[in-house]
């Protein structure tokens, strides 16, 4: 595989893609590479690539299975994302263009990887960001078409597919490798040529990559206050996440999760939720930082609104007085400006006194760094106990 990785939207596929939507050129590489010994690779759900430097022992052996076909439909992106995560960026745009992808596969047999402890791999430059090590590869046929059913009148073929009735299929093979009428020709020994494709990756994530990922399915969040007077609780539906900021912790990303804060010599609560977080497998948690209410804001605001209702009334008034009198075009300018001038005040100070409450914003890094902006929360009204 080239230097430049194969990238997609974040999945939870696990550690099981699909590759049948490479290049033949970056397959051609992957099965030159199994030859050398184990497959290293980097693998954070959106990106894939080989790391070429890092050379281990091992050998893949084949293992012949029964043989076995399969067809894989994906009609929407989330399909797409969730069943063909690595061709995300390859395939979307022609998935809306045909409204269906369909990959049909036969496996004959996997390579097993043997003779490599995951421990063995070494920890050096060499090895900079790996992250797993392919363990086995399933290989056979593949035909990755792009099209669907549409309607159609006469009987005459379209495309691949021919008609059937008044109904007709238009299909374009994006991709295929491998004949599937010769896989159960397979031996103990080896594959068929026409039927050894890499179809499937099978990845062990190395021992250091598994600690900084955490468990399935979650990501690593540090919950911060915005405030060094106020700490945080932080809730899910489930309890109680941590009972004081700053924490760190791994949590479901698409698990709705709320920050309250008590405010203090009061029996307030101010309450907050947090945006949805981002899926991220890099290793670096997400920041979470609450914020209290501004009052200052609500302050501003009422001013700009006071300011804003007499500048309309004056300047209605004036151009009511001076716009109909002969001579008297700058009293009624004078008016008609106010009036102007009263709008963005009045608009600015309703934001400032709707946009003041307790609120949480999303950014990426390390827990102490100003991070990358990810999402914004809204602002809340103040609520809680009393």
């Amino acid at each position: 595989m080239p230097e430049g990785a194969t990238r997609s939207r974040p999945s939870y596929l696990a550690d099981n893609p699909l590759v049948t939507e490479w290049p033949a050129s970056e397959k051609a590489n992957l099965e030159g590479r199994l030859r050398e010994g184990g497959v290293v690779v980097e693998y954070l759900r959106g990106t894939l690539r080989l790391v070429p430097g890092c050379r281990v022992s091992g050998i893949y052996e084949w293992r012949r299975t029964t043989t076995s076909t399969d067809v894989i439909e994906i009609r929407d992106h989330a399909e797409l994302e969730a069943k063909l995560p690595l061709g995300m960026a390859s395939l979307s745009g022609e998935l809306s263009r045909s409204g269906r992808l369909a990959v049909e596969m036969t496996v004959s047999g996997q390579r097993v990887l043997t003779g490599l402890a995951l421990s063995d791999v070494p920890n050096d430059a060499n090895c900079a960001g790996a992250t797993h090590v392919v363990g086995a590869l399933s290989v056979g046929s593949f035909r990755l078409r792009a099209g669907g059913t549409t309607e159609a009148s006469g009987g005459d073929a379209v495309g691949s597919v021919g008609t059937q009735g008044s109904m007709r299929k238009e299909e374009t093979i994006l991709r295929r490798a491998g004949d599937p009428a010769v896989c159960s020709q397979a031996s103990e020994e080896a594959p068929s040529p026409e039927c050894a494709s890499p179809l499937q990756v099978f990845l062990l994530p190395l021992p250091r990559f598994q600690a900084l990922r955490g468990p399935s399915g979650t990501v690593q969040v540090a919950f911060l206050s915005g405030d060094t007077n106020r700490s945080w609780e932080v809730v899910a539906p489930s309890g109680v996440i941590c009972a004081k900021t700053p924490c760190t912790r791994w949590v479901d990303p698409h698990t709705p999760i709320t920050m309250r804060s008590p405010v203090p010599n009061t029996s307030v609560t101010e309450t907050t939720e947090v945006p949805p977080l981002p899926d991220r497998d890099d290793g670096k948690p997400i920041q979470v930082r609450a914020y209290p209410p501004n009052w200052g804001r609500v302050g501003g605001g009422a001013a700009a609104v006071g300011g804003g209702a007499m500048a309309l009334f004056f300047g209605l008034f004036i151009a009511g007085a001076k716009c109909g009198e002969d001579g008297s075009t700058g009293g009624c300018t004078t008016g008609w400006v106010l009036t102007g001038v009263s709008v963005p005040l009045i608009a600015g100070g309703i934001w400032l006194l709707t946009d003041f409450g307790a609120h949480a914003d999303v950014t990426g890094g390390q827990a102490n760094g100003a991070g990358d902006p990810l999402a914004r929360g809204p602002r809340i009204r103040v609520g809680g106990t009393f």
